[in-house]
């Protein structure tokens, strides 16, 4: 992805990213043998490191520079929070549903939400921002 994100959309390129990842959800929901979840596994696996580096991309195309700091920042304490009891909530969610479904499904809506986020929030370029206001 690194190869041509300057040359694209980047919106885009990482809406297709969290597209690949709802692919392989869908898939995992779908119940297949052994070799189809690996297979699911992997395409989810190949969009995580996309979306720990792509989000500075789409930063320092949508902030001013003297945001990015602070908006990286801020995104990697979101990130920091959402790795430490993400599990936890998928976990008490498979426990009380008695399957990983509903966790799954979770995570779907999830991926589909940052997908229609991305495609449909629009830019922020050319919108001002102060030092105090960089993420309202």
């Amino acid at each position: 992805v690194g190869l041509f994100v300057d040359r694209v959309n980047r919106r885009a390129v990482i809406a297709g990213n969290f597209l690949l990842q709802a692919t392989s959800i869908v898939l995992m929901l779908s119940g297949p043998g052994p070799l189809l979840l690996y297979v699911a596994c992997a395409m989810f696996g190949l969009g995580v490191g996309n979306t720990t580096s792509l989000p500075s991309v789409i930063v320092q195309a949508e902030f001013p520079k003297a945001a990015f700091a602070q908006v990286v920042s801020t995104i990697i304490a979101i990130n920091q929070f959402t790795y430490s009891f993400g599990p936890g909530l998928l976990g008490w969610l498979r426990d009380g549903f008695g399957s990983y479904h509903a966790s799954l499904t979770a995570c779907l809506t999830l991926q589909l939400a940052a997908v229609a986020i991305l495609l449909f929030g629009g830019s922020r370029r050319g919108r001002p921002v102060s030092d105090d206001s960089a993420l309202s």
